[in-house]
């Protein structure tokens, strides 16, 4: 699988099908997917901590850095403070 990796922007619409293989629950979407700038969202989970969160955000870090491409993660939006879903704003 991991052969056919082209760039992180290639990455980043996969990443429902990542997410999807470790976990059963919820859906991560891509919202904007442009060089340098990125949106994710974690949607259709009810009820998460800012923990599962923190490790979702570590996650995409970690991928990025299958690139060595560093990147800046911004939580906007919480699943687990009360908003519909989880927002990551990616800057590299």
């Amino acid at each position: 699988m991991f052969h056919e990796i082209k760039d992180v922007n290639w990455l980043l619409s996969k990443g429902h099908f990542f997410y999807s293989y470790y976990y059963n629950f919820g859906k991560l979407t891509v919202v904007r997917n442009t060089p340098g700038k990125a949106i994710v969202r974690l949607i259709e989970i009810k009820d998460i901590d800012e923990y599962f969160e923190e490790r979702a955000s570590g996650w995409i870090e970690g991928a990025f850095k299958l690139f060595n491409v560093k990147t800046q993660i911004e939580i906007t939006k919480r699943i687990s403070k009360g908003n519909e879903y989880t927002e990551f704003v990616i800057n590299w």
